[in-house]
């Protein structure tokens, strides 16, 4: 009597946690496997409750390996991601969890104003642009 064995391997990658500015392409990835079936899903609740993805706008590859965000938007910020993986064995599996931190746009919300002084004289010029923004200030000579 001959006994034939196939290992079926999970070389999976569990996806990898993102940082983006609002605007950017985002992907998360989890390996391929012959014969597995992908549904990825989000959390909005911290973890507690996920639900399915479908391919509409933002997101595109919600049955693929790799999961594609179009135009991430800050709202997405904090959503967290996992995949539900079947067809192989040991149905359902499920990658770790994965979270998007999306950083909105920095928008000016005070403009400097034009300031007036005599020789010697301090003068302070004032802008804002919300949190987490570096500035650069810059002076022309020429208008």
């Amino acid at each position: 009597m001959t006994f034939n064995a196939q290992l079926l391997s999970t070389p999976f990658i569990d996806p990898v946690g993102l940082s983006v500015c609002e605007g950017q392409q985002v992907q998360f990835n989890i390996g391929t496997s012959v014969g597995a079936q992908y549904q990825w899903q989000v959390s909005i609740a911290g973890g507690n409750n996920f639900t399915d993805l479908s391919n509409t706008a933002p997101y595109s590859g919600v049955d693929a390996a790799n999961l594609n965000i179009a135009n991430a938007v800050f709202n997405l910020s904090n959503a967290i991601y996992r995949c539900v993986i079947t067809g192989i064995c040991n149905n359902p599996l499920y990658s770790d969890t994965a979270l998007l931190v999306v950083a909105p746009d920095a928008i000016v919300t005070k403009q400097p104003s034009n300031q007036k002084a005599c020789l010697g004289e301090f003068v302070s010029f004032e802008a804002n642009a919300g949190l987490n923004v570096d500035f650069q200030w810059q002076v022309s000579r020429d208008g």
